[in-house]
């Protein structure tokens, strides 16, 4: 008995005839679902309210459970659900059923002895799984039975497919297949099994070594035990064909390399003795420059490979995690990004099990510590050098480190120095040269910036270059960790710079970041392109990449010293340069974003004309702009941070936040991770972090990063609802920006109170915060005023008073026309109240404009909004509306604008109830109650449940609708809404 029907549980409910789609509510499309696992046997009403309620069933069941079945029968044919005693059964041959298939498919698998038929009939069982197993149907009761067994049943045929790919010569699909298998079921060992495999098979053998170094973790720490033979021997055929990657990634050398024979033998001596070296000294005296040239040298005995790193032990920046040094190193032996394990600890155990029986020469520079360094330290076959400014005798200790410590040039050496790069000059002043690296100390840093500044200056005689270097003391250049030294050779490079090269020089000093772009020079220093190439010259800027620059730590101290008045009003072009190509680049990636209104600059930033481009250089900048984010306070610039963050919400959210976490890592700014985590919606981790923010700006007594963070904090509380939260901390800042004098900042406070109470239910208390506002704003806080004059629009609109709300919200427009964020919400909200008021053609007008002015500030919440208002209109006139308010809804979901979306399912509810499906309309209606919940706008809870309750009256569930209505009168009445509270009982009679 054929009916056409056709329904799926392999996945997301689905019924169809023919092609077309038959929708079920919730309830009879759990009672079909358990029919149909059934496979044509009765199943009893007692099990079926089971699988409805479980141990909680209504007073009704029975009833309640035919009515479900009455629908079914009514949506997909009478004769499709029969009735036995006391049971209900769907007949087996009553529809298509993808379960049905899926297991005969199986059978059909099992009886067949050809491998590729198999093979391909598995194949199309597992085509036929869309998603988890009856995934919108709720019923624990049955996920937990039928839904474990298909469930295991799948993973299975998973499994004997793997093995048939394998057998067939396909391990490319197996990789894919056993990657998702195990890291959903990590203790499936057939899974890991073929997964070693077919990564063995597919040539990548440092990921089929992660993989078993995971599978042993996981089942030593779960179960106690060690692999299944069938794992160890996919792991010993992996060794067995060892094809290792070969990783090459010294630094180049410099072209010509003078002296340190002693120290080059010595050191080549030390590595081929000891796994590990540790070459000390003190900053400048060339300790890179010679582990690199011996590294170099020594490479050929490496045939493995060699690794390298800066680990930023003295720098400005943060020392470099060892975690993100391992990701990187075991990304260059092989593994691929998603085969790294998150675990310090495991990263280690597998970077020394990829090392075992290689020999490979790691390299690292600028350690700060000996706790840096152990991490890295290989066993045998494979060599570590490091450089460090210090002994690090514990290394000796612990891991038999030999030490090379490194001095100064010796006199014949400097001056070989200094007469290889001088030339003529140095032979015709020999005496001159020998005082020069007597002044320099032998540092090869100092000697090469004096031949620079000699090189830049042709004219200018050694012995008068001398001469100004001892006029400051030569004890300077020995004393303490040797940047007094280098400062002195540094002043005369300054002296000698172009007015632009030294405003650039001294820029460079406060310059956020670790390294800098020329566009960046120019648009802070206007017409430094030429100067910036002098600084080149002058070996005080280092070029770093494609046009791309860095300064020495000991030139940025220097730099840092000269700074001057005018230094600050060019770091500020900097950081606006940053922010505003920020800003290009995200619209031309994410046009439809939400972004900050951002004051003008008279910077001129970056153009990205395609998406490419934009792309690139934000992957590129992301760790220049956590830099000025985190510095931008010393600036004056306390809104940088949520500016940037804002700036960067669709980048973060698409692509960028790795990037941007590890950028991040170890600033120690709670502040802009907490308001990373507010813009993506993740208002819990937010809270974390501004707490900590917080109490820290208290205990140091910054007054202003204080209310910063108070402002912040309560953001996070109210994007979870928690409006009281967030009315404390609005509190707690007012009182603070009272006895600091900060009026702006007590002002914005009370606004934010203001609208805290609103959607809170609070009439009379938000009103209060906005009149008080109101009162202590002075002539020139034009936006402080215009946010009051909304608040106090919105509050008039929530009683009703819809003449007092449209002259407030149009005051509120007439004062906020230097922002159009707040000017578009000032017009929407003028719209809302002259719409319900029936001057719909200034509605009209005034949503169109809101709408307009949200797209100029890059805000599409005005447009879900504007749109919903002007649907509003439209549906007084009669017109159909269902899909514009369908549109707006669609486009709130999209961007997270849980606040709009809450009164669209409101008239989505009424729309689809008037149209004559209350089903529909009751899936809004209860969606609208849970947003209520969920954003904490208990003032939009009446409209909310007085939807619900008239779709309830719409089904036939007349108790259920009259105790909607009656809390709609009673909360509306509660809080002041007499419109709302009107509509309430009218409904109720």
């Amino acid at each position: 008995m054929r009916t056409g029907l056709e329904f799926g549980l392999l996945g997301v409910f689905r019924a169809r005839r023919g092609e077309v789609v038959v929708p079920l509510p919730a309830r009879p499309r759990t009672v079909l679902a358990a029919l149909l696992l059934a496979e044509g046997r009765p199943v009893a009403m007692d099990a079926l309210v089971d699988v409805l309620w479980g141990d909680d069933p209504p007073g009704a069941a029975r009833s309640t459970l035919q009515v479900h079945v009455l629908r079914v029968r009514r949506a997909l044919g009478e004769d499709l659900v029969r009735t036995r005693a006391g049971a209900y059964l769907v007949p087996a041959d009553a529809a298509v059923c993808d379960v049905t298939e899926f297991r005969d498919l199986l059978s059909r698998a099992r009886d067949t002895t050809d491998r590729e038929q198999e093979h391909a009939v598995l194949t199309g069982a597992l085509a036929l799984w869309r998603g988890p197993v009856l995934a919108d149907v709720d019923s624990e009761a049955l996920r937990r039975t039928e839904g474990t067994r298909l469930d295991e049943q799948r993973l299975d045929a998973v499994e004997r497919r793997a093995e048939l790919a394998l057998a067939l010569g396909k391990p490319d699909e197996v990789v894919a297949d056993m990657t998702a298998v195990v890291a959903e079921h990590p203790l499936r060992e057939m899974a890991w099994a073929h997964l070693l495999s077919a990564l063995r098979h597919t040539g990548r053998r440092a990921e089929a070594m992660a993989a078993y170094h995971r599978v042993r973790t996981v089942l030593r720490a779960e179960l106690g035990v060690e692999p299944h033979p069938r794992v160890q021997a996919a792991h010993q055929a992996v060794l067995a064909d060892e094809q290792p990657v070969a990783p090459a990634q010294l630094p180049s050398e410099l072209p010509v390399f003078v002296g340190r024979r002693r120290e080059r033998a010595e050191l080549v001596d030390a590595v081929a003795r000891a796994p590990l070296v540790v070459l000390s000294g003190p900053p400048g005296v060339g300790k890179t420059a010679l582990a690199v040239h011996v590294a170099h040298r020594v490479r050929s005995h490496y045939p493995d490979g060699q690794l390298h790193a800066d680990l930023r032990g003295f720098s400005a920046d943060d020392p470099l995690p060892a975690r993100l040094v391992l990701e990187r190193f075991l990304r260059a032996l092989g593994l691929a990004p998603h085969q790294v394990p998150a675990d310090e600890g495991e990263q280690v155990a597998l970077y020394r099990s990829l090392l075992s029986g290689r020999r490979v020469l790691v390299v690292l520079d600028n350690a700060g510590s000996a706790a840096q360094v152990r991490p890295f330290v290989p066993g045998a076959g494979s060599a570590l050098l490091v450089t460090s400014r210090e002994a690090m005798p514990g290394l000796a200790v612990t891991d038999g480190a030999s030490h090379v410590r490194l001095a100064p040039l010796t006199g014949q050496e400097a001056r070989d120095l200094l007469t290889t790069a001088l030339g003529a000059r140095a032979a015709a002043e020999p005496d001159a040269i020998g005082d020069l690296t007597e002044v320099c100390g032998g540092l090869p840093l100092a000697l090469r910036i004096a031949a620079a500044n000699l090189a830049a200056n042709p004219h200018l005689a050694v012995s008068d270059y001398r001469d100004v270097l001892r006029a400051a003391p030569a004890a300077r250049l020995r004393v303490g960790d040797g940047e007094i030294a280098v400062s002195a050779s540094f002043d005369l490079s300054y002296e000698r710079l172009s007015p632009a090269g030294r405003e650039l020089y001294r820029l460079l000093g406060v310059l956020p970041g670790a390294d800098f772009s020329r566009d960046v020079a120019v648009a802070a220093v206007p017409d430094s392109s030429e100067a910036l190439d002098r600084l080149v010259t002058a070996n005080l800027v280092t070029p770093s990449g494609s046009d791309r620059y860095q300064v020495h730590d000991l030139i940025r101290g220097h730099a840092s010293a000269r700074a001057e008045a005018d230094t600050t009003d060019a770091a500020n072009r900097a950081l606006d340069f940053y922010l505003h190509t920020a800003d290009n680049a995200t619209r031309a990636l994410y046009p439809d974003h939400q972004r900050p209104a951002l004051s003008p600059s008279s910077v001129r930033p970056r153009d990205h004309r395609s998406p490419s481009g934009a792309r690139a250089w934000l992957n590129a900048e992301l760790a220049n702009l956590v830099a000025c984010a985190v510095s931008a306070h010393h600036f004056g610039r306390h809104r940088y941070e949520r500016q940037v963050a804002e700036v960067l919400r669709g980048h973060l959210r698409a692509e960028g936040l790795a990037l941007w976490r590890e950028a991040l890592s170890g600033k120690g700014s709670d502040d802009l991770a907490g308001l990373t985590d507010y813009v993506l919606g993740h208002y819990r981790e937010a809270i974390g972090h501004h707490r900590r923010a917080l109490s820290h700006h208290q205990g140091s007594g910054d007054h202003v990063a204080t209310l910063t963070s108070l402002h912040n904090l309560a953001r996070a509380h109210a994007g979870l609802g928690h409006h009281d939260n967030a009315i404390a901390l609005h509190t707690e800042a007012i009182e603070l920006g009272s006895r600091t004098g900060s009026v702006t900042a007590t002002l914005l406070h009370l606004n934010h109170l203001g609208f805290a109470a609103f959607v809170s239910g609070r009439l009379d208390t938000a009103e209060a915060h906005h009149r008080r506002a109101l009162e202590l704003a002075a002539a020139s806080e034009v936006l402080a005023t215009a946010h009051a004059w909304n608040g106090l629009g919105l509050v008039a609109w929530a009683r009703g008073d819809l003449t007092n709300s449209i002259s407030a919200h149009q005051q509120a427009c007439d004062l906020a026309t230097g922002d159009h964020q707040l000017l578009g919400f000032a017009q929407i909200w003028l719209a809302m109240s002259c719409c319900e008021a029936g001057l719909h053609d200034r509605a009209v007008a005034a949503a169109e404009a809101g709408i307009a002015a949200g797209r100029t500030a890059g805000d599409p919440r005005h447009e879900v909004v504007g749109t919903m208002i002007v649907a509003d209109v439209r549906r007084h006139t009669g017109a159909d509306v269902l899909d514009d308010y369908a549109s707006a809804l669609r486009r709130a979901e999209t961007i997270g604008f849980a606040h709009g979306e809450l009164p669209l399912r409101c008239r989505m509810a009424s729309v689809l109830r008037d149209a004559g499906d209350p089903d529909g309309a009751l899936g809004h209606a209860d969606r609208a109650v849970e947003l209520v919940e969920t954003t904490g706008v208990r003032l939009a809870e009446p409209d909310a449940l007085i939807e619900l309750g008239l779709t309830h009256r719409a089904l036939g569930a007349a108790d259920r609708a009259r105790a909607c209505l009656d809390r709609a009168v009673e909360l509306a009445a509660g809080s002041g809404q007499r419109l709302v509270e009107a509509r309430a009982r009218h409904h109720r009679q």
